[in-house]
């Protein structure tokens, strides 16, 4: 409960981040784009089915406008698999806010298809992602942490993704 208690805190925090004035973002590079095609690779948890594997997810997203408080934000949309003893798929569109230069945090629903030896299930999932890029020439790279939600299933992962600026 603790946590839940702490939730609308860590909220304003982020607005407050979101709506200071475009200024004070750093003047390196890193930003300077309309969107994105990125590739993160890494370990996932599945914590319903006591389950480690490995997950690949794919995604392009787009800014809301290149200049002003609207440059924070983004769309997008992405694919997931994840390699744990059975077919697992995730296609979700994304909501994408970046409080800082090089932090990005998305919101993405979706729908989950999976295969557990007994026929496809499908069903709504949420995922929730951070990533920090780091400028590396023409290309941005850095580590991740995620969580997605949906009726019968969790997963937690962490790794790193590589992005490409456009």
């Amino acid at each position: 409960m603790k946590h839940v208690r702490s939730f609308p805190f860590f909220g304003i925090f982020i607005l407050s981040l979101l709506l200071r004035p475009a200024s004070a973002h750093s003047g390196d590079s890193h930003g300077d784009h309309s969107g994105e095609i990125g590739v993160s690779a890494g370990v996932v948890r599945l914590d319903d089915e006591n389950r480690t594997g490995l997950n690949l997810h794919a995604h392009l997203s787009l800014k809301l406008s290149d200049h002003g408080r609207l440059s924070r934000f983004g769309i997008g949309f992405g694919f997931e698999t994840i390699f744990a003893g059975h077919r697992h798929y995730g296609i979700m569109g994304s909501f994408i806010a970046q409080p800082f230069h090089a932090l990005a945090i998305s919101v993405a629903p979706g729908l989950i298809l999976s295969d557990h030896g007994g026929g496809w299930e499908t069903g709504y999932s949420t995922h929730i992602e951070m990533t920090y890029g780091f400028s590396a020439g023409d290309f941005e790279i850095g580590p991740f942490a995620g969580c997605a939600v949906s009726s019968g299933d969790r997963h937690y992962s962490a790794g790193l993704h590589f992005g490409t600026p456009f």
